[in-house]
């Protein structure tokens, strides 16, 4: 039974992908470190679950781009018209991995600090990254800091 949403569609711009660059499944398979061509097969068609933290990873291999193989465009993506769709597809991926893993963590960080790099710029996508290291208290005090310049006229954005 064939996937739906963005997880299909997922698999459907790898295959096309490798299409264009006459790469065999097997081939493929071999660039991810996949036992069988069997995986990508099943990753093409909707079978499996597509693993949103090797999506990096088969940009890569397919030397191409994570939106482009999400589907989308950045237009799209600025829009937010498609939040719900990538918000989905995180949350299921979320559920389906290993969140102790600290690979699969890493991976959803990156992942996650390009979607926000591409709707906000690069500077909301630092401010995540340096979120990141403070501990509770720390992101306490900035999110305290960020609500008073929010008050402040010289600093609203139009």
């Amino acid at each position: 039974m064939k996937g739906c949403g963005v997880v299909s569609k997922i698999g459907d711009n790898i295959k096309k992908r490798r299409e264009e660059l006459n790469l065999s499944q097997e081939e493929l398979a071999i660039k991810m470190n996949y036992k069988h061509r069997s995986s990508i097969n099943k990753i093409e068609l909707g079978i499996n679950k597509f693993p949103m933290y090797r999506l990096e990873d088969f940009a890569v291999a397919l030397q191409t781009t994570v939106e482009k193989l999400l589907g989308y465009d950045v237009n799209e993506l600025k829009s937010g018209a498609l939040y719900g769709d990538i918000k989905a597809v995180l949350i299921d991926n979320l559920r389906v991995g290993k969140p102790q893993d600290p690979e699969f963590v890493q991976h959803a960080k990156k992942f996650t600090c390009e979607i926000v790099e591409i709707v906000f710029g690069k500077s909301a996508s630092k401010l995540l990254d340096r979120f990141d290291y403070l501990n509770d208290k720390g992101k306490d005090k900035l999110i305290e800091r960020l609500n008073e310049l929010e008050n402040l006229n010289q600093y609203k954005g139009g």
